[in-house]
């Protein structure tokens, strides 16, 4: 009788065993094919996010890393209107130039500057003191020089893009309309009407 009972424990610890191992090769399998669907590329999958993922539309989608990106901020503004002045200045014009460098190819995402999205309120300093909605003409109104006046611009737009990163910006003013219209070797503009003034 005594060894009939020993043989039920042997047997229930071994079926206990066998069961805790096929649980962890189950969970390992499960934990594994949901990594590979991840790092196949799949912008339609839904098993979760990478670091840098972005969720949109029902799925998780990964960031292209062949793309590079760089903001053009155009200042309304002479250069010599812009000097010596601080918090003054706003910026008329946005684009977005998205680059792949592996297939050599460019995109230009227009931003109306009359957009509205969160904007971080930086002083002098370049300490932020807060946020808040506003145009994204603003952005460019904050900060001690144009240095942090265009990385405030840069934050902003990030954010309107759903924390996409931006790797670059470039900003003008309307001093830099001349030289880049003979640097492309001029435009032609037909006047449509009689303009004797």
């Amino acid at each position: 009788m005594k060894s009939n009972s020993k043989l039920k424990i042997v047997i229930i610890t071994v079926c206990f065993v066998l069961l805790c191992a096929l649980m962890v090769c189950g969970f390992g399998l499960i934990e594994s094919l949901v990594v590979e669907n991840r790092n196949s590329g799949n912008a339609d999958n839904n098993s979760g996010p990478n670091v840098g993922d972005v969720y949109f539309d029902g799925a998780w989608h990964t960031i292209n890393s062949d793309v590079t990106s760089l903001l053009v901020i155009g200042v309304d503004k002479s250069v010599s209107e812009v000097e010596g002045k601080e918090n003054s200045e706003q910026s008329d014009f946005f684009a977005l130039v998205v680059i792949n460098e592996k297939s050599k190819s460019y995109s230009i995402l227009h931003i109306n500057r009359d957009t509205v999205t969160e904007i971080k309120k930086v002083d002098s300093t370049g300490e932020v003191l807060g946020t808040f909605d506003a145009q994204l003409a603003l952005s460019h109104t904050f900060g001690g020089n144009d240095q942090m006046r265009c990385r405030n611009s840069v934050s902003a737009v990030e954010n309107l893009l759903y924390g996409t990163d931006i790797t670059h910006y470039l900003s003008l003013t309307m001093d830099a309309v001349p030289i880049l219209n003979d640097a492309a070797g001029g435009v032609t503009v037909e006047l449509l009407d009689d303009l004797p003034s």
